[in-house]
């Protein structure tokens, strides 16, 4: 008699957290939280929430690998006998709803198939986990939360997935529609023969979205008996198609369903948009153009074909008829003749026509600037009012840049969520004033703003950027969406509904709300380039809105992805931990029952602030292998967060991490808004202070660069000077009728005014940095790692050693700030990481040597010879495939023709370093200074890092700047706006400067009563036809002047 073994596969859902916490949570010592499958006739079978009992092959489950394989011994029965028992348990035992995590799990499964097959039980261990975990005073605690949350999987399984007793089926007779030319042959059908034998996880999510779909669709939502019946047709056409597969799998005619066939038109045609053919193509079934009949036809191939893949969507096409059946045929039992019975009440909304208060051109430019900028959106009418092209033309933000992709994708990821003093501050757009310092006699003040803005520098640990606040559609303003693109970071707005509110009722009463709504929303992030929402439902829905939630949710999240615009990268959605699938606003806490049904549908969950870090284990095992796309709440201001958010926020991250799921910072800006004391200095320090302790739990992130040139003067976000070629040029005050047509000029009184600029979207590319707890004031909040060099030349950094990082605003090369430091002796200091691809070459006639590259690097000089100073070495990364080299430039050592000095300006100089062609690199990865030196440290300053094609002349860079450029006149007008210091420059861009930059770095000179002249910086902008600026200045004071520097692109 044959026989076959049988095993029991053994996984760890902790992933080995039991058996090393355990003991300390419990007081007991736990090896693992079990998952059990059973192995046997060459397959596993085992039983998972939700779909019931599935199978897979050996291992090839999405638990991973099994941290142990128990024997229990052979048996004598056939896999036909055990599938007959499987499909019987599918029934009444372990089916898709009869997942209870206390009493009908993994285990309950394996203990009875182990029972019939082998007639023993599985490991007692296994078997009363449970017991044992509820038998502690923890898990005593823990019970009522675990048999509360089983209960709602439980009856939400029931209400909304299936319901195993009878109902009174749909008649229908229709056969399934096939070709009816008998000649046709596109295949030959020997039977299904694909071995696939369930769908992946993102089939699975895909058909639970075409059921919501399905299940809410227009037609259907109209409430009309015809909608009902289409819908019903098409779901029962459906099925029999499959059906008939199932039970002739070797005759052809049941494999092909016309598209003109007279059924498909009538019935699933009007459902293709809502997922009827979704269903279709997940069967295995191909849209084709018949060879012979010449109309498109969806056909099933013996290869694409698998029984299993096909009962698995025969048993959701049949839930799913349960469901519209239950749901929507009672509005049909009324009394015949009465026109309301069996149709929804639509409640009419006015949508009332844009209309404009701007009556001068200074306020309606001002308008066009905030459009463009992005305003907030208050309310349903005025989502509906918006336009991507009234009051004025919406320019999209910069593209997302790519970062590169981590070897390591495991770690835990980190959302932040930016909410500080209701959003939409001043710094938050684009920003150039000059403001009072003493009001004596003055006009009205012009407040400065700079040292109160919140920026980020910690970038190169962020995921995603949320920007908050309460408003219902909140749009990242245009800076942000920049500001975090150009670090490689998805820029998220928030849809949020609060309190009793009718607009979510609105929204969903019925489809075509919800589909409006949608198309706003994709439109609105089509318009600015931004990259998805965060969902902040707290409102109280019924039961059958939160449904219909569900699947406008997954609906959004689809609908962003599916016509993005070129330049868009992925789109994403986030769930809040508010509202629950029952429709009540309850803060869960943590991944639950009540909230995973929207976590299935989005990208991630973002919980709420009160949970304890016993509870997160839990989350951990309920999200799977989906553990890093719950974001665990961390409250910066310490509402009910763990360890009280501020300074000790480190240790809810630390919890978090430790429970293997990603974090959610909010509110950051606590460390301007309430310790800044309205300081810039005072609020970096703090903010390092409290990143420095969180920073190691995230890797950090280096960015991808495809285009030459790339370089950084290191520009600030915000400030109150500006430098070009190291001379400032903010500031400057002087006599107007002594001045001439020189645009430079020094310092003389600034007590009365003073220039301030806030531009955080041309925010120069960031050395690699690590952030530091600074002491007193003035002390560095970052530092430099350095690696120490060997005597065989290897590089080594042990124990974290790093050095002080001090940003110089005194000696500057462009922009605000210089980055000086101390390379210790014998070691390499890393300024830049990151990966840029260098170009295959340049044509023939344009190299200017036998070059692959050029890297020129602003340097400050001994004050008094800006030829003396300490030898520097200058080491260069690059990679081939996988091969990783150096290169070091010794300035004692090299050939001339390596290392040139471009410029010399005051006590600064322009060397360049000329990376040969023989090295082969595709990409440069890092550049590092070495100091050669055994016993003296090497003090640095640096004032920009540039890398191009080897094609300029040994005198040119693109970290020098020509001459200044005077605006003509008739290039631009100033117009006041119905604000005091409030006026609007608009510069029509000449088109001789179009054709010389890719960018231009703007100032102005700004005139006040008594012939005073300042300098003041209007930002820098890509070129384009027209460029409107907001401006703030005095009312007395007035733009005598506009000069440029044209600019590279790269920075």
């Amino acid at each position: 008699m044959a026989t076959s073994l049988v095993q029991l596969y053994c996984y760890d859902l902790s992933g080995g957290m039991a058996e090393s916490m355990s003991l300390m949570l419990i007081g007991r010592h736990l090896e693992a939280i079990w998952h059990t499958g059973i192995v046997v006739y060459g397959k596993e079978y085992y039983f998972d929430g939700g779909v019931g009992i599935v199978h897979s092959s050996p291992g090839g489950s999405h638990f991973g690998t099994p941290k142990r394989v128990e024997t229990l011994g052979t048996t004598t029965k056939g896999e036909g006998e055990f599938l007959e028992w499987v499909k019987q348990r599918r029934l009444d035992t372990f089916g898709p709803t009869h997942y209870n995590l206390l009493n009908r799990n993994c285990n309950h499964f394996t203990q009875a198939a182990a029972q019939f097959l082998v007639e023993r039980d599985i490991p007692s261990e296994i078997r009363d986990m449970i017991p044992t975990v509820l038998d502690t005073p923890l898990g005593r605690m823990l019970k009522p939360m675990l048999e509360m949350a089983t209960r709602g999987l439980e009856a939400s399984a029931k209400t909304s997935q299936l319901s195993t007793s009878p109902r009174k089926k749909v008649s229908n007779t229709t056969e399934t529609p096939t070709v009816s030319d008998s000649s046709t042959s596109l295949d030959v059908a020997t039977g299904l023969n694909s071995e696939k034998s369930h769908l992946s996880v993102e089939e699975h999510e895909e058909v639970m979205l075409v059921r919501a779909m399905l299940q809410s669709n227009e037609l259907l939502s109209s409430g009309t008996r015809e909608g009902f019946n289409t819908t019903m047709g098409a779901l029962i056409l459906l099925r029999m198609v499959i059906t008939n597969i199932l039970r002739n799998p070797t005759q052809l005619k049941y494999r092909t369903l016309s598209t003109q066939d007279k059924e498909y038109k009538s019935k699933i045609a009007p459902l293709e948009e809502f997922g009827a053919a979704d269903i279709l193509r997940l069967c295995g079934f191909r849209l084709l153009q018949h060879p012979t009949l010449n109309q498109a036809v969806w056909f099933l191939s013996d290869a694409d074909g698998s029984e299993d893949v096909l009962a698995i969507m025969v048993t959701h096409i049949t839930e799913l008829i349960e469901l519209v059946e239950s749901e929507y045929q009672s509005e049909f039992c009324a009394v015949e003749g009465d026109p309301n019975i069996g149709t929804f009440h639509k409640e009419k909304y006015p949508v009332p026509p844009l209309t404009s208060n701007a009556s001068d051109p200074g306020d309606r430019a001002m308008e066009v600037i905030m459009h463009d900028a992005v305003k907030p959106i208050s309310s349903l009418e005025d989502l509906m009012n918006w336009s991507p092209t009234s009051p004025g033309a919406i320019t999209p933000a910069a593209p997302c840049r790519r970062r590169v992709q981590a070897s390591v994708e495991d770690g835990p990821r980190l959302l932040i969520c930016h909410d500080m003093k209701g959003g939409y501050l001043p710094t938050d757009y684009e920003h150039f004033a000059v403001c009072n310092r003493l009001m004596k006699g003055a006009s009205a003040l012009v407040p400065s703003v700079v040292n109160c803005s919140y920026t980020v520098s910690y970038w190169h640990h962020v995921d995603y950027f949320v920007y908050f606040s309460h408003n219902f559609v909140t749009v990242p303003p245009k800076e942000w969406i920049s500001y975090a693109h150009r670090e490689g970071v998805p820029a998220l707005g928030t849809f949020i509904t609060e309190g009793e509110s009718l607009t979510l009722r609105k929204i969903l009463h019925d489809a075509q709300s919800s589909a409006s709504t949608i198309r706003k929303l994709v439109d609105l992030c089509d318009a600015h380039n931004f990259d998805g929402y965060l969902m902040n439902i707290e409102t109280n829905l019924d039961e059958t809105l939160a449904k219909r939630l569900i699947t406008f949710v997954a609906t959004l999240k689809k609908s962003l992805n599916k016509s993005r615009p070129p330049n868009s990268g992925e789109r994403f959605v986030f769930w809040y931990d508010a509202v629950t699938v029952e429709g009540i606003v309850s803060y869960q806490n943590g991944l639950t029952s009540k909230n995973k049904p929207f976590f299935d549908v989005c990208n991630g969950l973002f919980t709420n602030y009160g949970w304890r870090p016993y509870s997160l284990p839990l989350s951990t095992a309920i999200a799977g292998q989906r553990n890093r796309d719950v974001f665990v709440g961390v409250d910066i201001f310490g509402r009910g967060v763990y360890g009280g958010g501020g300074y000790d926020s480190h240790k809810a991250a630390d919890c978090a991490s430790g429970a293997k799921l990603s974090i959610a910072i909010f509110a950051p800006g606590w460390t301007s808004e309430c310790v800044g004391n309205g300081c810039r200095e005072n609020f970096q320090r703090n903010d390092a202070h409290m990143w420095s302790k969180m920073q190691d739990i995230w890797t950090t992130k280096y960015l991808e660069l495809d285009t030459l040139p790339v370089w950084t003067c290191f520009l600030d976000e915000v400030g109150t000077q500006f430098f070009v070629n190291g001379a400032p040029v903010l500031g400057c005050v002087s006599n107007q009728n002594s001045l001439g047509s020189g645009v430079k000029c020094s310092n003389d009184d600034t007590d009365f005014f003073f220039p301030e600029w806030c531009q955080i979207s041309q925010t120069h590319i960031k050395p690699c940095y690590k952030l530091v707890r600074g002491g007193a004031e003035g002390d560095p909040w970052c530092v430099l790692p350095f690696e120490v060099v060997g005597k065989d030349g290897c590089h080594t950094n042990k124990d974290g050693q790093t050095v002080p990082l001090d940003w110089s605003t005194k000696q500057v090369w462009m922009g605000n700030r210089s980055m000086s430091f101390a390379a210790p002796p014998n070691a390499t200091v890393p300024l830049m990481r990151w990966k840029v691809r260098l170009e295959v070459g340049a044509a023939d006639g344009e190299k200017t040597s036998d070059a692959l590259a050029f890297l020129d690097i602003a340097w400050l000089c001994n004050a008094v010879d800006a030829q003396a100073h300490s030898v520097r070495c200058v080491c260069v990364e690059g990679v081939n495939g996988s091969s990783t080299t150096r290169v070091v430039f010794d300035e004692q050592l090299a050939s001339p023709e390596r290392i040139i000095v471009v410029a010399t300006v005051g006590n600064w100089q322009i060397v360049r370093y000329v990376i040969p062609d023989n090295v082969t690199w595709t990409h440069v990865t890092c550049l590092s200074i070495l100091n050669p030196s055994e016993n003296e440290s090497l003090v640095c300053t640096v004032g920009g890092v540039a890398l191009t094609e080897p094609t300029y002349d040994n005198s040119t860079s693109v970290l020098l700047l020509g001459d200044a450029q005077i605006l003509p006149s008739t290039s631009y007008t100033v117009d006041k706006t119905s604000d005091p210091t409030t006026c609007v420059v608009t510069l029509d861009v000449p088109n001789e400067l179009r054709k010389k930059s890719n960018k231009v770095i703007l100032f102005a000179k700004i005139g006040f009563p008594g012939g005073k002249l300042l300098s003041a910086y209007l930002g820098t902008h890509e070129i384009s036809k027209q460029i409107l600026l907001p401006l703030n200045i005095p009312s007395d004071a007035f733009v005598y002047e506009m000069f440029f520097y044209g600019s590279a692109s790269g920075n």
